[in-house]
């Protein structure tokens, strides 16, 4: 019975995503898209990087007037706890707003050096989240968004052409 535990309980899944350069955003992001869709992806190497997304946190903690958040959540380790990563990022989203909250070895990293990796981090999300808002940019499918129809990816380019002459067409009332 754990109906009385305070907390909860996470599962680490081991991922490689390769870096793939590609032309556009949306090409990139279908790419890590595709690779974390493969579950050949799950490797036992470790990373020095840990990163654990805890959703929203008003559905891990309902809040009602008598109980709001006063600071970021945060997660806190005993300091004689072993540090199995270099970094560990948490990320919230508390009130609308992405939080992170970055862990590390202040014997291994400057200050300086995490304060730079977020910004570069904040800077990369900006940029994908204009694409994403972006009225005019076209979404990348890839064949792994249609897994019953049994597309490669040159036949799903020809279908998504296809369908974008006839829009364009009804468009042009033609």
């Amino acid at each position: 019975d754990l109906s009385r535990t305070v907390g909860w309980f996470t599962e680490i899944k081991p991922i490689s995503i390769a870096a793939v350069v590609q032309d556009s955003v949306g090409e990139c992001l279908a790419s890590v898209r595709d690779q974390l869709r493969s579950p050949a992806k799950l490797t036992p190497a470790s990373s020095p990087v840990l990163f654990n997304y805890l959703g929203k946190a008003e559905q891990l903690f309902p809040t009602d007037d008598r109980l709001k958040f006063v600071e970021p959540l945060q997660l806190w380790r005993h300091p004689q706890c072993s540090r199995d990563h270099e970094f560990e990022v948490n990320a919230t989203i508390i009130d609308g707003r992405l939080q992170l909250h970055w862990s590390y070895n202040s014997k291994w990293h400057a200050e300086q050096t995490i304060r730079d990796l977020g910004r570069d981090l904040v800077k990369s999300l900006r940029h994908v989240i204009s694409y994403a808002i972006d009225p005019e940019v076209k979404v990348f499918a890839s064949p792994t968004d249609f897994p019953h129809a049994k597309l490669d990816s040159s036949k799903l380019k020809k279908l998504a052409m296809a369908l974008d002459k006839k829009s364009n067409k009804k468009k042009d009332g033609a």
